[in-house]
């Protein structure tokens, strides 16, 4: 990263200099990735060139040690993403992961009004990406990739109707901080039962909103598998989901 401060500090970008993506991981369980178990064996070890921010300070990307897992044999989409990226592009990648279990989303009017776990997620989220922020404008050629899984909580509490609002309020807000390039916005699924009355709603937020804003795209929670809760996806499921968000990726920027 030497070289690529230097660059910035002069105000000289090469036009042959490629993309580099700062990632945010945000949302409820499934963005955590609870209940998966342990990765596939190569997902294991530390991803050398992978920083996640842990209370301010990146530190390399270490399965079961600093991956913001619900337990420490938990993952979600970073551990593919990341080694996959790290990988094929042989750069640096920053992320920020900040997601919680049970979260819905409210109207970004009055804080004081969200329950306990969005207060919780509003506010780490906000805290995130001022921390990204600050190694964006560090970078060459950044691009600005956010993820967001969730959407389960609302559809159980019955908050489909505000749900598209709710969501663009929450890239609006980061938008103002670091202009996103690419927003990949998880469908939900529509056969979690009777006890997610909205989800049909919510998973047509989530269509609709890729349909309305250029730079999102849908990710259909249908094409994963789901694990015995009947609720949170596989280990093998988030693993092909990181995969497919790098497969955006390389297809949107110059990595």
């Amino acid at each position: 990263m030497i070289f690529f401060n230097i660059i910035a500090a002069s105000g000289v970008t090469p036009s042959n200099a490629k993309d580099n993506i700062i990632f945010y991981i945000g949302g409820q369980s499934n963005a955590v990735g609870t209940g998966t178990g342990a990765p596939p064996i190569v997902y294991r070890d530390a991803i050398i060139g992978a920083r996640i921010d842990i209370n301010g300070t990146f530190q390399t990307l270490d399965f079961g040690i600093n991956n913001k897992g619900a337990s420490s044999s938990d993952h979600g989409i970073e551990l593919s993403f990341s080694k996959d990226y790290v990988a094929a592009t042989n750069r640096d990648l920053y992320l920020a992961k900040e997601a919680v279990g049970g979260s819905a989303i409210e109207e970004i009017v009055d804080e004081q009004d969200w329950n306990i776990n969005s207060n919780e997620l509003i506010n780490d989220l906000d805290t995130a990406i001022a921390r990204l922020k600050i190694q964006y404008d560090q970078t060459v050629k950044p691009k600005f990739v956010f993820y967001w899984n969730q959407g389960e909580r609302d559809a159980r509490l019955s908050k489909g109707n505000t749900y598209y609002t709710n969501l663009k309020n929450i890239l609006d807000r980061v938008n103002a901080v670091i202009p996103i390039d690419l927003a990949v916005i998880t469908k939900l699924r529509n056969d979690l039962g009777t006890n997610y009355p909205d989800e049909q709603i919510v998973r047509d937020a989530h269509a609709q909103l890729s349909m309305d804003i250029s730079y999102v795209e849908n990710l259909d929670m249908m094409n994963y598998t789901l694990g015995g809760d009947g609720l949170h996806f596989t280990s093998d499921a988030q693993i092909q989901m990181g995969k497919d968000i790098l497969t955006f990726c390389e297809t949107k920027f110059n990595l």
